[in-house]
Protein backbone atom coordinates (compact mmCIF):
# COMPACT_ATOMS: atom_id res chain seq x y z
CA UNK A 1 0.00 0.00 0.00
CA UNK A 2 1.33 3.44 -0.89
CA UNK A 3 1.90 6.25 1.90
CA UNK A 4 -0.15 9.16 2.00
CA UNK A 5 0.44 12.60 4.10
CA UNK A 6 -2.48 13.59 6.64
CA UNK A 7 -2.94 16.83 8.41
CA UNK A 8 -4.61 17.01 11.60
CA UNK A 9 -7.76 19.32 11.80
CA UNK A 10 -7.18 19.40 16.13
CA UNK A 11 -3.46 19.37 16.15
CA UNK A 12 -2.00 20.58 12.90
CA UNK A 13 0.01 17.95 12.82
CA UNK A 14 0.74 16.06 9.69
CA UNK A 15 1.35 12.28 10.19
CA UNK A 16 1.41 9.18 7.40
CA UNK A 17 -0.63 6.29 6.72
CA UNK A 18 -0.43 3.10 4.53
CA UNK A 19 -4.33 3.61 2.73
CA UNK A 20 -5.55 2.48 -0.12
CA UNK A 21 -5.31 4.38 -3.41
CA UNK A 22 -9.16 4.55 -3.51
CA UNK A 23 -9.27 5.32 0.30
CA UNK A 24 -6.59 7.94 0.47
CA UNK A 25 -9.24 10.97 0.36
CA UNK A 26 -11.19 9.54 3.83
CA UNK A 27 -10.24 11.18 6.74
CA UNK A 28 -8.23 9.07 8.90
CA UNK A 29 -7.20 9.13 12.45
CA UNK A 30 -4.33 11.64 14.06
CA UNK A 31 -1.27 9.34 15.12
CA UNK A 32 -0.68 12.07 17.51
CA UNK A 33 -3.45 13.35 19.49
CA UNK A 34 -5.55 10.69 18.28
CA UNK A 35 -8.31 12.80 16.77
CA UNK A 36 -10.38 11.42 13.82
CA UNK A 37 -10.22 14.63 11.49
CA UNK A 38 -6.46 13.81 9.74
CA UNK A 39 -7.69 15.07 6.06
CA UNK A 40 -5.48 14.05 2.88
CA UNK A 41 -2.91 16.32 2.08
CA UNK A 42 -0.55 16.32 -1.27
CA UNK A 43 2.59 16.56 -0.87
CA UNK A 44 5.98 17.39 -3.27
CA UNK A 45 7.78 14.27 -3.49
CA UNK A 46 11.44 14.04 -2.14
CA UNK A 47 13.77 15.16 -5.46
CA UNK A 48 17.44 15.43 -5.42
CA UNK A 49 18.78 18.05 -7.86
CA UNK A 50 22.75 17.45 -9.17
CA UNK A 51 24.22 20.26 -10.69
CA UNK A 52 27.00 19.02 -12.86
CA UNK A 53 30.22 20.29 -11.79
CA UNK A 54 34.33 19.35 -12.90
CA UNK A 55 35.91 17.42 -10.01
CA UNK A 56 39.42 18.13 -9.78
CA UNK A 57 40.57 15.19 -8.05
CA UNK A 58 39.49 12.69 -10.69
CA UNK A 59 40.13 15.52 -13.35
CA UNK A 60 36.90 15.52 -15.46
CA UNK A 61 33.33 16.61 -15.50
CA UNK A 62 31.29 14.83 -13.18
CA UNK A 63 27.46 14.52 -14.46
CA UNK A 64 25.57 12.71 -11.58
CA UNK A 65 25.88 10.58 -8.61
CA UNK A 66 26.06 7.33 -10.90
CA UNK A 67 28.68 8.68 -12.80
CA UNK A 68 31.12 9.68 -10.47
CA UNK A 69 31.18 6.62 -8.37
CA UNK A 70 31.75 4.66 -12.39
CA UNK A 71 34.57 6.89 -12.67
CA UNK A 72 36.14 6.81 -9.09
CA UNK A 73 36.10 2.60 -10.18
CA UNK A 74 37.56 3.14 -13.24
CA UNK A 75 40.50 4.95 -11.72
CA UNK A 76 40.64 2.27 -8.20
CA UNK A 77 40.40 5.22 -5.89
CA UNK A 78 37.67 4.75 -3.49
CA UNK A 79 35.76 8.18 -1.32
CA UNK A 80 37.31 8.89 1.45
CA UNK A 81 35.79 11.17 4.70
CA UNK A 82 32.25 11.04 5.55
CA UNK A 83 29.97 9.41 3.39
CA UNK A 84 26.61 11.65 4.49
CA UNK A 85 28.11 14.96 4.86
CA UNK A 86 30.61 14.48 2.29
CA UNK A 87 34.57 14.06 1.95
CA UNK A 88 35.48 17.37 -0.12
CA UNK A 89 36.35 20.77 1.21
CA UNK A 90 35.89 23.10 -1.93
CA UNK A 91 37.87 25.92 -2.59
CA UNK A 92 34.74 28.47 -1.10
CA UNK A 93 35.42 31.95 -3.09
CA UNK A 94 32.89 34.58 -4.60
CA UNK A 95 33.00 33.10 -7.91
CA UNK A 96 32.17 29.64 -7.61
CA UNK A 97 30.41 28.99 -4.19
CA UNK A 98 32.94 26.15 -4.01
CA UNK A 99 32.39 23.77 -6.89
CA UNK A 100 33.99 24.00 -10.21
CA UNK A 101 32.14 25.14 -13.48
CA UNK A 102 31.95 22.04 -16.39
CA UNK A 103 35.74 21.94 -18.30
CA UNK A 104 34.39 20.05 -20.85
CA UNK A 105 36.68 17.38 -20.28
CA UNK A 106 35.20 13.50 -19.63
CA UNK A 107 37.00 10.81 -18.04
CA UNK A 108 38.12 8.77 -21.57
CA UNK A 109 39.68 12.40 -22.93
CA UNK A 110 42.12 12.04 -19.34
CA UNK A 111 42.32 8.36 -20.15
CA UNK A 112 43.92 8.82 -23.97
CA UNK A 113 45.85 12.02 -22.87
CA UNK A 114 47.79 9.57 -20.42
CA UNK A 115 48.38 6.81 -22.89
CA UNK A 116 49.57 9.66 -25.77
CA UNK A 117 51.98 11.00 -22.88
CA UNK A 118 53.23 7.45 -21.85
CA UNK A 119 53.89 6.61 -25.64
CA UNK A 120 55.65 9.54 -25.83
CA UNK A 121 57.74 8.78 -23.34
CA UNK A 122 58.05 5.81 -24.83
CA UNK A 123 59.70 7.45 -27.87
CA UNK A 124 62.00 10.47 -25.72
CA UNK A 125 65.54 9.95 -27.39
CA UNK A 126 68.24 9.36 -24.37
CA UNK A 127 71.93 9.93 -24.62
CA UNK A 128 74.15 7.01 -23.04
CA UNK A 129 77.64 8.47 -22.73
CA UNK A 130 80.35 5.73 -23.04
CA UNK A 131 84.22 6.13 -22.48
CA UNK A 132 86.27 3.81 -24.25
CA UNK A 133 90.47 2.83 -22.69
CA UNK A 134 92.02 6.19 -23.82
CA UNK A 135 89.85 7.80 -22.24
CA UNK A 136 87.53 9.48 -25.41
CA UNK A 137 83.76 9.76 -24.98
CA UNK A 138 81.29 8.68 -27.35
CA UNK A 139 77.59 9.62 -27.09
CA UNK A 140 74.86 6.88 -28.59
CA UNK A 141 71.27 8.21 -29.22
CA UNK A 142 68.34 6.03 -27.91
CA UNK A 143 64.78 5.58 -27.64
CA UNK A 144 63.89 4.94 -24.14
CA UNK A 145 61.82 1.92 -25.31
CA UNK A 146 64.99 0.20 -26.86
CA UNK A 147 66.85 0.31 -23.68
CA UNK A 148 64.15 -0.47 -20.86
CA UNK A 149 64.12 -4.15 -23.63
CA UNK A 150 67.82 -4.13 -23.31
CA UNK A 151 68.22 -3.32 -19.72
CA UNK A 152 70.44 -6.47 -18.01
CA UNK A 153 70.12 -4.52 -14.74
CA UNK A 154 66.12 -5.04 -14.60
CA UNK A 155 65.93 -1.53 -13.04
CA UNK A 156 63.98 1.19 -15.61
CA UNK A 157 65.00 3.98 -17.17
CA UNK A 158 63.10 6.28 -14.64
CA UNK A 159 64.74 4.52 -11.87
CA UNK A 160 68.61 5.33 -13.03
CA UNK A 161 67.62 8.43 -14.42
CA UNK A 162 66.40 9.38 -10.63
CA UNK A 163 69.87 7.83 -9.56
Amino acid sequence: MPTYHYQCSRCDGITEHYVLFNDRHDTQRCALCGSGGAEYRITMPHTLFFEPYHDESLNCDIYGKRHREQVMVAEGVTEAGDRVGGARNFDVNASNGGVLPLQGKNHDDGQRESDKRRDQAGDMVVGVDSSNAYGETRTAYYKVRDLESKSETGKSISDAIRE
